[in-house]
Formats: C-alpha cells, structure tokens, sequence
C-alpha cells in the first residue's frame, strides 16, 4: 500500500469512527409479526445490552413519528453513534406489524417486547443476553410490566412515563381538558363519578349494560350543554 493510499485509509477511520447499519427485520410472535429496526454500531461489543424503545399510547409506528417529528429514531440514532445497540417497533397493525391494535391489552403489548426478547437471544445473527427498556408514557407502563417478570431485563428508561395508577393519570386528563373547555366544578365531577364507574366496570367484568345507559345520560348532557349553534346539527341524540 502506497504512502498515500495509506493517509487516506487513515482518513477514512478518523473521518468516521464507528461504522454503523441499521437493519429492518420481521419477528414473529404466535399469529402477528413485529417490524423493527436494528440499529448497531460496528464498536458494539459482544455483552453489552440491546436498548429496547418502546411507544407510548395510540397506534404508533417505530419512529412514534408526529407532525414529522420522529424522537425516538432520533434516539436510536444518538445510540448508535455512541456504539449503543437498539431495536425499535411498529405498534400492532401499523407499519410492517400485524395484528389488532384496538383489541391489544397492556398484557399483549408486554407479550409483544418478550417476543423480541427471545428473537435476539436466539434466533437473530446478533445475540444479546441482557436488555434495557426504554417506554415513552405508556411505553413505560408496559417496560415496567415487562421489566417486573423478566430478569433479562437488566434496566429501565421511562420518559414522560407514569409513576401513578393509571386511572389517575386519566383522572387529571379529564380534569384538565374540562376546564380548558370551560366546565363547571359540578360538571367535572360528574364526568369523573362516571369514570369510576367504568373502571369498576371493566375490572368486575360486569355491570356493562347499566353502564351503557349511564353513558347515554351522559352524552344526552353533554349535548344539552353545547352552544345553540352546535347543538341544532344534532338531530337525533339517541342514535
């Protein structure tokens, strides 16, 4: 090798340090496949934990790309350039994922992040033992569901995530939506004394039909409520 052929290669390898890929990949889970995408630095080094990101509410795709903006590609990509490994996921029917997003319970979402687990400890060309779970908002109550029954998970990285019931969280949601709409304290509480009864509700698995017609009293309400101008489209509350 020439002189200068040399000063280039050395160039090259002070010019761009860490060699990196990112690989998409498909990884089955029973009936529904996940698609995701590695993201490896060539430093990585054989031991070191595989960063798992993970969304936070609502059908999201792997990047959680909002009005253009895509933290958490943002983040694998910040990882990668510092030799971390990471594996971030499209939410169940979104992207190159299958399955019912609208009927998957926290407990499927924590299934889905234990499938990737095994894919990586045993089935992918780049084997980790240990791994760090990264959840945004309801990601994080799905990490910490994970992290809880899974000793291969060696961390966790909640941002922006709960660290109170989740009915609670609801709770201020809806107080705070309420009296940026302008409702009365009265009016809150009503919306919140039917909250509760949901919640009993879905966690005795019984009493839905009552519920249905607390509902419509509910909604009947609220229409009641609106502005004249809204409320002359609204033909038939019923229905």
């Amino acid at each position: 090798m020439t002189v200068h052929k040399l000063l280039f290669f050395l160039f090259l390898v002070l010019l761009y340090p860490k060699a990196v890929f990112s690989q998409e990949l498909i990884i089955p889970n029973g009936e529904l496949n996940i698609g995701g995408t590695l993201e490896l630095a060539e430093a990585h080094q054989k031991g070191n934990p595989l960063i798992i990101l993970i969304t936070g509410s609502g059908a999201q795709d792997r990047d959680e790309t909002i009005f253009g903006f895509k933290p958490l590609k943002l983040i694998a990509e910040h990882l990668k350039e510092n030799g971390i490994a990471s594996f971030r996921y499209d939410d169940r029917q979104i992207g190159a994922s299958t399955g019912d997003f609208a009927q998957a319970t926290l407990d499927d979402l924590a299934k889905d992040v234990a499938a990737i687990m095994d894919y990586f400890q045993y089935q992918s060309d780049v084997l980790f033992d240990e791994f760090i779970l990264l959840g945004h908002s309801q990601g994080g109550i799905v990490s910490a569901n994970v992290a809880s029954k899974d000793e291969r998970v060696t961390g966790l990285i909640l941002m922006a995530s709960t660290t109170v019931p989740l009915k609670d969280v609801i709770n201020e949601q809806v107080i705070i939506l309420q009296k940026a709409a302008g409702k009365s304290e009265g009016d809150i509480q009503y919306i919140l004394d039917f909250q509760e009864l949901a919640y009993e509700t879905a966690r005795n698995n019984e009493g839905w039909e009552e519920l249905k017609v607390d509902f419509q009293k509910l909604i009947e309400k609220e229409v009641a409520n609106l502005p004249e101008t809204q409320r002359q489209y609204i033909v038939d509350v019923e229905t």
